[in-house]
């Protein structure tokens, strides 16, 4: 399992760090970010890279400068200062985590990243960014583009309202009861897994409280939701004969 990584940043690396911990045999062997792009067939230090974006936010001509130029071309690991050019290198899944909208485009007009026809070899994108857009010509790029990787090239796109759905689901349930102080995790127990799973598990009941809570008012808001929203349709029928589908 190989992966590249468009945007090493708050979703890119965390994306890193949480697949090397699930599996340990994935390979991430590529990634960029705003000052260029490092790629090593073999597989780049997640931990290192980690803690070079904990420590110092852009990370790829950093490790360039301290690592791979000293050793020359004996290094493994080849950096460009194009960072747009990862997406010429193949791998089974590429990640999309940068702030970009066009990552792939079909035209040189979408002002994409990269054009599908130069862009590397994959099985599958995760869309860990946010890619929608409301723009009429946007989603019109989008859906050129998604009919020549999808449709011709066969390549499995998982959008970024499926990938970030439980992100969309919390902030829903934060909006309709937000979590009390006391069930949220302390902030010196952040980045220790150990002591998070702990901590949850000492509060699993009133967690179980908390989510039936919020499961009943969802509902109740659901169902408020669907009035209203009844009700507006019936007025704009009623204002306007013509939307009818038949004569009343």
């Amino acid at each position: 399992l190989t992966v590249i990584i468009q945007g090493f940043g708050a979703v890119g690396a965390h994306a890193s760090r949480i697949l090397k911990e699930r599996i340990p045999e994935a390979k991430v062997i590529g990634i960029s970010d705003l000052e260029g792009y490092l790629y090593n067939e073999n597989g780049l230090t997640v931990e290192e890279l980690f803690g070079l974006w904990k420590n110092f936010g852009l990370v790829t001509n950093k490790y360039f400068k301290d690592k791979v130029a000293p050793e020359g071309y004996k290094h493994p690991t080849k950096f460009s200062t194009n960072a747009n050019n990862l997406l010429l290198e193949n791998a089974f899944c590429m990640v999309p985590a940068a702030p970009i909208f066009n990552y792939l485009g079909v035209r040189s007009s979408d002002e994409a990243s990269m054009l599908v026809d130069r862009m590397g070899k994959w099985a599958v994108i995760i869309e860990g960014a946010n890619t929608y857009s409301p723009d009429p010509n946007r989603r019109a790029a989008r859906t050129r583009m998604e009919q020549i990787v999808y449709g011709e090239k066969g390549v499995m796109i998982a959008n970024d309202y499926l990938v970030n759905s439980g992100g969309v689901i919390f902030a829903a349930q934060e909006h309709i009861i937000k979590t009390p102080e006391n069930l949220q995790i302390p902030d010196e127990m952040l980045g220790n897994r150990e002591a998070v799973e702990k901590w949850l598990k000492d509060h699993e009941d009133d967690f179980a409280k908390l989510s039936k809570q919020r499961l009943i008012a969802g509902e109740e808001y659901r169902e408020n939701v669907i009035h209203r929203n009844m009700i507006e349709l019936v007025d704009l029928l009623a204002s306007n004969p013509d939307m009818l589908p038949c004569t009343a």
